[in-house]
C-alpha cells in the first residue's frame, strides 16, 4: 500500500475514532445524565435524530473541501499524523 494512502487511512480511522469516543461520551452525559435538565419532557432527540447527525458527519469527514471546524480539525490531526509519519519514515530509511 502507498505511503500516502496508509497515511490518509490512519488518519481517517482516528478521527472516527476520536470523534466516535467524544461524540459517545457527550451523548451520554448530555442525554442520559443530564437530559432532564436540559431538554423540556418530551423534546429530547430520537435515536433517528442522532443517527441522522452521525451520518451527516461522516460525510463531512470525508468531504476535504468542508469549510466547517471538524474539517479543519481533521485537517490539522491529519497534518499532525502526516509529519509523524514522515518523521517514522525518515528513520526507517
Amino acid at each position: 500500500m502507498p505511503r500516502v494512502v496508509a497515511a490518509w487511512l490512519r488518519c481517517y480511522v482516528m478521527v472516527n475514532v476520536v470523534y466516535f469516543l467524544t461524540g459517545g461520551i457527550w451523548a451520554y452525559y448530555v442525554y442520559v445524565c443530564w437530559g432532564d435538565k436540559f431538554f423540556a419532557p418530551g423534546n429530547m432527540p430520537a435515536l433517528r435524530d442522532m443517527g441522522e447527525q452521525i451520518k451527516v458527519q461522516n460525510l463531512d469527514m470525508l468531504n476535504s473541501n468542508s469549510d466547517s471546524n471538524s474539517s479543519r480539525l481533521r485537517t490539522m490531526f491529519c497534518k499532525m499524523c502526516w509529519s509523524a509519519l514522515s518523521v517514522s519514515c525518515l528513520d526507517l530509511d
